[in-house]
């Protein structure tokens, strides 16, 4: 993907700017290019490789920003993104989009070894029970929570793959604004599908890693009752009403009743066990009896 996206980047900027590319094949093509290049990496910090830097960025920032998962692209990514800010003004929501890769049923049938179209894991009848009554096998493959979580990180392919259908579609369905190289033309606004949080207009995120390797994304959308909205309606009571009905069906402050049973279980359990008085305070399962 990176590679086919810095040749696209860069047969546009051949295409665009041929001074700025004919100018950087004279400087390659000198013989003192190379060995001025391999000293500034060995000292960067001498005056002769700031300069040599100074004079090469110019004509590789454009086209290296266009590549996936570079530094050049989460630098040029900040200015778009104050760009919009500008454009839009403050965001209306921002939110963060974790998914459970581990348990994912989709990218753990990926990361299995398959060794014909109608077994696990080709089939998948059953796994997603297996997981939710914690058995440690599943058709002779270990499913423990350890061995899928080492499974994910030898083969961490299957996990970025899913991630990506997920965030691409919760950027289209969820919030109705799909990705710009998805769009042949901007959709009116009245068209526009209504999202989890309203219609949205525009929508801003930034992949990052956790320390295991996990992928989450940071979202800002604007649209729907934008900040400035929320505050000249503040002092009418109004439409405080009705904007608190439409903020109801958008957000959700609940937690489903079972977690909470869990919950109040894990707490009884410490309370009533012999080893409490060793385990640290506020646990909430036993440190000797786990």
């Amino acid at each position: 993907m990176q590679r086919h996206a810095a040749a696209r980047s860069v047969a546009a900027r051949i295409k665009s700017t041929p001074a700025s590319f004919a100018k950087f094949a004279e400087w390659v093509s000198d013989p003192t290019f190379l060995p001025r290049l391999a000293e500034a990496a060995a000292n960067p910090h001498l005056q002769t490789s700031t300069t040599l830097v100074k004079q090469i960025m110019p004509h590789i920032s454009v086209t290296s920003a266009q590549v996936p998962y570079t530094t050049a692209q989460r630098k040029a990514a900040m200015a778009h993104l104050y760009a919009m800010v500008y454009h839009f003004g403050v965001p209306s929501v921002f939110f963060t989009f974790a998914p459970d890769d581990v348990h994912g049923i989709l990218n753990m049938r990926l990361a299995f070894p398959q060794a014909n179209n109608w077994d696990f894991p080709a089939n998948g009848d059953g796994f997603a029970a297996a997981l939710e009554e914690g058995e440690d096998r599943f058709h002779g493959h270990p499913i423990s929570e350890r061995a899928l979580s080492a499974l994910l990180a030898a083969g961490p392919v299957a996990a970025a793959e899913i991630y990506r259908q997920m965030v691409e579609n919760v950027f289209s369905v969820l919030l109705g604004t799909p990705y710009e190289q998805t769009s042949r033309q901007t959709q009116p606004l009245p068209s526009r599908n209504i999202g989890v949080f309203g219609v949205s207009f525009a929508s801003f995120g930034v992949t990052e890693e956790q320390a295991r390797g996990s992928l989450h994304v940071h979202i800002v959308t604007w649209g729907s009752l934008p900040p400035r909205l929320l505050q000249q309606a503040g002092g009418v009571p109004a439409l405080v009403s009705a904007i608190s009905r439409a903020l109801d069906t958008m957000f959700s402050a609940t937690l489903d009743p079972n977690v909470h049973i869990e919950g109040m279980k894990s707490i009884i359990e410490v309370r009533d066990c012999v080893h409490r008085f060793m385990c640290m305070p506020r646990v909430s399962v036993c440190c000797l009896c786990k």
